[in-house]
């Protein structure tokens, strides 16, 4: 059956209370159905104020035409421009999650060695330093010697090809109060842990005062996150283009952990790799995840 139209001479919309019926048509039920249309705020020019297609079609356009509602604009409020610091995140944050198609891959590491390696080096870095080594510094250069094993994290793609990296210089998330910067600590794997720390103390100091050079915040092959200061046990990081992946580390937690069927108290804490899938697939992904863990379990291997 052919839908009916609306007569030449527009007929003056009934008044509908609350509860009462709608009168439509099967097709205009049909479309504002599928397109979402209140039927019961659309004034029907069908004979006797039925609404037909024509009604539901006009009102799809009217919305479609209508400005932003004055009442979003008119929202009381300080508006922040986007620009500096801000505006570059936005983004390289932006291109990040349009062209890379990521995944992620979390596991658990017992930090209890890597935390008695602090404390047995604190006192003996801050004498020939006079810098406090961190959990950040161990962990930097533990991505170090996991990416110099396995060479394809430290990649990006290139054109059609896929660019191995051959210097491994691990960028550092830092919040500071303009947004989120990372400086790079360049040629990472050839750095003891001294050399480390004092390598992110000073690009810290920097950071805060506003005076990273170009060269230290460009170059990075791959990224460090870890906010587990700030009481965070997992999250899944952003991909800093053209890096291939980035680690983001949470808290570390006291926790009951089953060893040969003993329960004991271990600090956990959860790693999270974010990775370009396509560059590297789940498998080659958790071997290097594997060894970032092996090393912190084991961290005395960084000392030889």
């Amino acid at each position: 059956m052919a839908e009916e139209t609306a007569p030449p001479a527009k007929q003056a919309a009934l008044t509908r209370t609350k509860g009462e019926r709608t009168f439509a048509s099967p097709l205009a039920r049909k479309i504002a159905r599928e397109e979402g249309v209140d039927l019961a705020a659309i004034e029907g020019t069908g004979p006797g104020g039925r609404i037909v297609k024509e009604d539901v079609m006009r009102a799809i356009r009217e919305r479609s035409e209508a400005p932003p509602s004055a009442a979003k604009e008119a929202l009381p409020g300080r508006l922040i421009p986007m620009k500096g610091i801000r505006r570059v995140i936005a983004q390289r944050m932006s291109e990040s999650t349009r062209t890379i198609p990521h995944f992620f891959l979390s596991v658990e590491a017992d930090m209890t060695a890597t935390l008695q390696l602090r404390e047995r080096l604190l006192e003996e870095v801050e004498k020939k330093a006079g810098v406090r080594l961190s959990v950040t510094d161990i962990l930097v250069k533990v991505a170090a010697r996991a990416l110099r094993d396995h060479p394809i994290i430290n990649s990006r793609v290139e054109g059609e090809g896929i660019r191995l990296v051959e210097e491994i210089n691990i960028g550092v998330a830092m919040a500071i109060e303009d947004g989120l910067i990372v400086p790079v600590v360049h040629a990472a794997d050839g750095k003891n842990l001294i050399e480390i720390a004092i390598a992110i103390r000073d690009l810290t100091q920097k950071a805060r005062s506003g005076k990273l050079s170009v060269d230290e915040v460009t170059g990075g092959t791959f990224t460090l996150s870890n906010l587990g200061m700030f009481g965070i046990d997992t999250f899944n990081a952003i991909i800093n283009p053209p890096e291939c992946s980035i680690l983001g580390v949470g808290r570390t937690v006291e926790k009951p952990v089953v060893e040969e069927g003993e329960v004991q108290i271990k600090p956990i804490a959860w790693l999270t790799l974010s990775s370009d899938h396509r560059i590297v697939d789940g498998a080659t992904a958790a071997q290097f995840l594997q060894r970032v863990k092996e090393l912190l379990e084991n961290p005395y291997f960084l000392l030889s």
